[in-house]
């Protein structure tokens, strides 16, 4: 049974990114639309529902906590997708290699890279544990700066033992462009908990490392780029998108702007690209996005590297905007406390002084997406936690009575955007 990508199309109008639960229909028809993209020389090695990938990528959003097992998740699943549309199209990977850490067997796979990023799996051949750890492969060198690593969190997966190792950013062409070889650092790591007074501990250790060379394909496609340049303005918002660049396994779409009185532009929320023919290319998940010089960008799997369609459509509800206001927070003041917010309520649910650390906890209302950075003082950094629908935003600073807290939330600009683009990618 083929599925009919405009049958999704119209089940995904219908499906708010807000609203966590997952239409059947909708499942079962992107389910099977899944199945139908991979090619057959491609093994999937995480077998999930693409409704519970929807319900992770929700989570993902609005709760930190996820963030180390949604990267891993994500990179496997929608990374994984992008790598699989761009091999149906000819996109071609580099042949197999075995290395040694300690007494672990490692075959290295599935090897595929363009100017935009890099990626293999890696398999433990040998693996025999208990189940009571966690491995992590790590890849590190100097020439890896301003670059992001995703480090790979090995998975079980029948009887094989997989991580995924991903090499992303700007400066990726500048390791391969002009070279043969790459060379990179491998680490194993193993985490464990220790009890220490009672409390468990995370830990890790370093198991060993080892050398990899990878050869660099002579004929490696290079990222091309869509200028779109589209304005929008509405009421005190002036939104421009910018350009659409494409790899075989991944797209960026940028964007910059600003909502006077309010602040910048932190990129398009619930955005789709879509062909004329009715191939639909998905944002990511909503905290990829990177800021950069000009704005913001943010990713889109799989690509359209390989479309030659006339002409390709932008939708979104709106855009995300980075809204920094002050706060006066006091620690002998009555909380829960609602305050007026750019228009929106917000509700400061505690204000406490534990161990040497302010504690402002913000209850998420649903009202913004994710939590910015928020500061008290200039050099007052932010770290924090996600309990339930509590925020927590914990600082480093001494006691006082009252503090000025500059409240960083990303808020939704709900505004329809639909732009055409001539796709002159041919």
């Amino acid at each position: 049974m083929k599925i009919d990508d405009k049958e999704i199309e119209r089940l995904l109008e219908g499906f708010e990114s807000e609203d966590i639960k997952i239409p059947e229909e909708l499942g079962e028809k992107l389910d099977l639309k899944l199945k139908e993209l991979k090619p057959k020389k491609y093994k999937r090695w995480i077998s999930v529902s693409v409704a519970s990938i929807l319900i992770l990528g929700i989570s993902y959003a609005i709760s930190p906590s996820f963030r180390t097992f949604g990267d891993t998740v994500f990179k496997y699943i929608f990374g994984d997708i992008g790598i699989e549309n761009a091999v149906n199209s000819g996109y071609k990977g580099s042949p197999r290699q075995d290395i040694n850490i300690s007494d672990y067997n490692i075959s290295i796979e599935n090897i595929y890279m363009d100017d935009l990023r890099i990626s293999f799996d890696a398999i433990i051949e040998n693996y025999a544990d208990n189940g009571e750890n966690q491995y992590s492969l790590y890849a590190e060198g100097e020439q890896f700066d301003n670059i992001a690593i995703n480090n790979g969190l090995f998975f079980k997966d029948g009887k094989e033992f997989k991580a995924n190792v991903q090499i992303i950013g700007d400066n990726v062409s500048k390791l391969i462009n002009g070279k043969d070889k790459l060379e990179l650092n491998l680490k194993l790591v193993r985490h464990y908990n220790i009890k220490v007074n009672g409390d468990y501990e995370l830990k890790d250790e370093t198991i060993g490392t080892s050398k990899l060379i990878l050869d660099i394909p002579k004929d490696i496609e290079k990222t091309r780029y869509i200028n779109i340049n589209e304005t929008i303005k509405d009421k005190d918002l002036n939104l421009t998108v910018e350009k659409l660049e494409m790899a075989p396994t991944m797209m960026y779409i940028h964007s910059y702007g600003k909502l006077d009185g309010v602040g910048e532009v932190q990129g398009l929320y619930n955005f789709k690209i879509i062909s004329d023919k009715g191939d639909i290319y998905k944002e990511n998940l909503v905290l990829s996005g990177i800021g950069n010089e000009n704005g913001f960008r943010q990713s889109i799997v799989p690509s359209a590297y390989y479309n030659k369609n006339d002409k390709l459509k932008l939708r979104a509800d709106g855009v995300f905007i980075d809204a920094n206001k002050k706060v006066e927070i006091n620690l002998n003041g009555s909380y829960p406390k609602v305050i007026d917010y750019f228009g929106y309520k917000v509700t400061i649910n505690q204000v406490k002084y534990e161990n040497n650390q302010l504690i402002v906890e913000v209850l998420d209302n649903n009202i913004f997406d994710h939590m910015g950075v928020s500061y008290i003082d200039e050099d007052s950094t932010i770290e924090g936690y996600f309990d339930g629908e509590i925020h927590g935003l914990v600082f480093d600073i001494n006691k006082r009575d009252s503090y000025d807290l500059s409240l960083g939330l990303i808020l939704k600009y709900k505004m329809p955007i639909n732009i055409e683009i001539k796709n002159d990618n041919k």
